[in-house]
């Protein structure tokens, strides 16, 4: 999930394993990404939180390396996916010398960037570790996403444990901004409680499509979550090549 040095999901990991899914993530990698990767191909999962993905993409017969900043989504992803590979590294600055026929990043995972620079840092390094032709998926909240999903609290519970979240999104200065509440019931019969903060940005796809060209990724395609049968407010899927 993180690609970032500051790490509230250290502390929410558990959370953020047991409440989000990744079933959107698969629906796009079946429609834009897997068809196009040779079989057994290297795959990097970047900013690959708690695992899911790379597991999805390990149990198709990829072999997949899972970058992420976070120790505790690493630990988790050791248990979700054990047959990956897993780096802990921060996606603005990684190397792990040796390229891969792919690369996703979801989990709208890279609005959690919030300088445009930063954004673009992280498209030089996918693009370093691609082949020539190597593939580029990636997802990211947009305009209509905030506007639709952060503008109300709302709370999930299930037995032994809840979640309870409340989201802002300013059109003005383009951030959004969540607070999360989680608990569950510990070993002890008591409750134990995580809390944590995180920002996203709001990128126009001109300025992301502007970066992505100065990264030297091309043929960039965007498709809506409404063309892949999913919800019209979800992100946007980005889809490029070295």
């Amino acid at each position: 999930m993180s690609g970032s040095s500051a790490n509230p999901n250290d502390t929410f990991a558990w959370a953020y394993d047991r409440h989000f899914d990744s079933k959107s993530a698969e629906r796009a990698l079946e429609k834009l990404f897997l068809p196009k990767m040779p079989k057994g191909a290297r795959i990097l999962d970047l900013c690959c939180g708690p695992g899911r993905v790379a597991r999805y993409l390990s149990d198709g017969g990829y072999s997949v390396t899972g970058v992420d900043s976070s120790p505790r989504m690493l630990r988790l992803a050791s248990q979700n996916a054990p047959s990956c590979e897993l780096v802990e590294a921060d996606a603005r600055t990684f190397e792990l010398g040796r390229t891969f026929q792919g690369c996703v990043c979801l989990s709208a995972s890279v609005n959690q960037f919030m300088v445009l620079a930063e954004l673009g840092k992280v498209f030089e390094r996918v693009r370093s570790h691609l082949v020539p032709g190597g593939l580029f998926l990636f997802d990211m909240n947009i305009e209509r996403t905030f506007a639709s999903r952060w503008k109300a609290p709302y709370a999930t519970v299930s037995e032994g444990d809840a979640l309870i979240v409340r989201p802002r999104f300013d059109p003005e200065t383009n951030v959004a901004n969540v607070e999360m509440t989680a608990f569950r019931l510990a070993d002890s019969g008591g409750w134990e409680r995580s809390d944590a903060s995180f920002q996203q940005r709001c990128y126009s796809e001109r300025d992301v499509r502007s970066e992505l060209k100065r990264a030297l990724i091309r043929d960039v395609k965007v498709r809506g979550s409404g063309d892949l049968g999913m919800e019209e407010s979800g992100p946007a899927f980005f889809v490029g090549a070295r």
